[in-house]
């Protein structure tokens, strides 16, 4: 991971650099903020992360594997722990890669 700078446009260029030098890395640190945001009602960023990864399933499975090497549990456990009733059920779904 590229070190954070003092300015905006070298936290600007770390940030793209980073999400382009490990993609599943980014990825699950953007899911794992978005877990965050779930219980302020900000269910439509989880979502729409959870479907992009859905529909790249050996990105999916590098993305969960980065969850576990960086935040030490599975992220179908995270999904479900953050997320209840049937929005929990859909979005762990998406996070197993689950098709029905």
């Amino acid at each position: 991971m590229i070190q954070r700078s003092k300015n905006l446009v070298g936290e600007t260029l770390a940030y793209i650099l980073n999400s382009v030098l490990n993609r599943p890395v980014h990825d699950a640190l953007l899911l794992y903020h978005a877990l965050a945001e779930t219980s302020e009602d900000r269910t439509d960023l989880l979502v729409s992360r959870l479907v992009r990864f859905y529909w790249e399933p050996r990105h999916l499975e590098r993305v969960k594997a980065a969850h576990r090497a960086k935040y030490g549990t599975r992220l179908e456990k995270a999904v479900a722990e953050g997320t209840k009733g049937e929005f929990g059920e859909f979005c762990r779904r998406l996070a197993l890669g689950e098709e029905q």
